[in-house]
């Protein structure tokens, strides 16, 4: 008991000499300082929204800033998309002769000769 009365007289002591409630009062002001604290975004955090921040920055430079190319760049690339362009519909044309070949199998698609070559059948042997 003589040990506790102790350190509750060494805790009023290390605080200022303050009326009861005002104690009280400091009290408060300490813990809500502490929530504070620990509200707060710890290195990490504020490490991460500093990045994610410099990201959307960026994103938006690169949004507003034309891109200046020359005029040789320019026609290669629309020459590589033409060239892409029709590597995707002659591969579409010939997506769709194979289905339409599947549907009718009197009509069979080849690599080499013309549809109407390769329609044909072989010679027929007469009995």
């Amino acid at each position: 008991m003589r040990g506790e009365k102790d350190r509750v007289s060494q805790r009023r002591d290390a605080e200022p000499d303050l009326p009861t409630g005002a104690r009280t009062l400091t009290r408060r002001a300490t813990m809500r300082r502490m929530a504070l604290e620990a509200s707060l975004p710890t290195p990490f955090m504020r490490m991460k929204q500093r990045n994610e921040a410099e990201q959307r920055r960026a994103l938006e430079r690169a949004q507003l800033t034309p891109i200046v190319y020359d005029v040789d760049t320019v026609r290669y690339a629309a020459r590589e998309l033409e060239c892409f362009d029709r590597r995707l519909r002659l591969q579409e044309y010939v997506a769709t002769r194979e289905e339409s070949s599947e549907s009718d199998p009197k009509k069979k698609v080849h690599a080499s000769g013309s549809g109407a070559e390769a329609a044909r059948p072989g010679p027929r042997r007469r009995r």
